[in-house]
């Protein structure tokens, strides 16, 4: 990134890409499913990452999430590994070197500026939340998967979408 850029409340000059975390709860659906996105669709403007609030440590990225991206066209590749992802849990290390924190709900934003109260204008959330698709079928993951690339669309004025529609 080489210009000044909005992003929600947050303000921030960077002659190097944006590092953006999402969080979600269990850190193996919307969080990765947004990494995946905004790494796909952001010209390497954003180096992004995911964790949970309380993620199943190790975890795999669930297949039907994993099928939602691959029906959508976003490939996983050596910069968009999200084949190889592993679950986490967020913690201060994760915090201190993102640029941005993005909860996939106002729930979960509230949960982290609570956890990190210092580190708090670092923190923001999807406008509308996004709801956890786990246990469902396909289609429950490829509309999540819509719901998440149309509000990362949004939020970083980006284009480009998914195709599994």
């Amino acid at each position: 990134m080489t210009k000044t850029q909005e992003i929600g409340q947050n303000v921030i000059i960077e002659n190097q890409p944006l590092k953006v975390c999402f969080v979600c709860t269990g850190n193996t659906c919307r969080s990765p499913m947004a990494m995946a996105v905004l790494n796909n669709y952001g010209n390497g403007k954003y180096i992004a990452s995911s964790a949970g609030i309380m993620a199943d440590k190790g975890a795999p990225i669930n297949e039907k999430a994993k099928n939602a991206l691959i029906r959508a066209g976003i490939e996983s590749t050596e910069q968009n590994n999200y084949n190889d992802h592993v679950a986490r849990q967020l913690n201060m290390g994760i915090m201190e070197s993102a640029d941005l924190i993005i909860g996939i709900g106002t729930g979960h934003a509230m949960m982290i500026i609570q956890s990190f109260p210092l580190l708090a204008s670092k923190v923001t959330s999807f406008e509308t939340p996004v709801t956890d698709p786990f246990g469902q079928s396909q289609d429950v993951y490829d509309k999540c998967l819509n719901e998440i690339t149309e509000q990362i669309k949004n939020m970083f004025l980006l284009s480009g979408g998914v195709s599994n529609e």
